[in-house]
């Protein structure tokens, strides 16, 4: 168990877990983390010529995409 979780509250945080907070910052940074990575392979497919780093840029791409579509289906049910 978390040690975090335990039911500690932020003051005003209205029976808000520290856990609850520490996972919505978590994940509002993993989400730019991810939108940076599809930047970067989008470089790479825009000028990249080397056949195997284009592959990888495109499964990249896929990849970050769904994991922000998670993310974002998570913010969306705390209302975020």
């Amino acid at each position: 168990m978390n040690a975090f979780a335990i039911s500690s509250t932020k003051p005003g945080g209205h029976g808000v877990t520290i856990a609850a907070l520490l996972r919505l910052d978590f994940d509002k940074q993993m989400r730019g983390h991810h939108l940076a990575a599809i930047d970067v392979a989008e470089v790479e497919l825009a000028n990249g010529k080397d056949a195997e780093s284009r592959k990888l840029a495109q499964e990249i791409i896929a990849a970050q995409r769904r994991e922000i579509a998670q993310i974002d289906a998570w913010l969306q049910q705390r209302g975020q």
